[in-house]
């Protein structure tokens, strides 16, 4: 969940006009826009993935939606 909180945080500074230096200690470029794109695309398709092979979030529970 830190993960997911801090990565949150990182593509929607990748929004700004000023951009981040992501890799900072090893490389010193400023990024914008295009790697928040490329963030984004790659947690579409890891969902995409996770649904298919796991299942949807509401297969999880079918007795609740059994009395329905």
């Amino acid at each position: 969940m830190l993960f997911t909180g801090g990565f949150s945080h990182i593509v929607l500074d990748l929004w700004t006009p000023r951009g981040i230096k992501v890799f900072k200690p090893f490389v010193d470029t400023t990024y914008h826009r295009s790697l928040a794109v490329i963030f984004i695309g790659i947690w579409i398709i890891a969902s995409i993935f996770a649904m298919w092979h796991y299942g949807t979030f509401i297969t999880l529970f079918p007795s609740i939606f059994t009395h329905a």
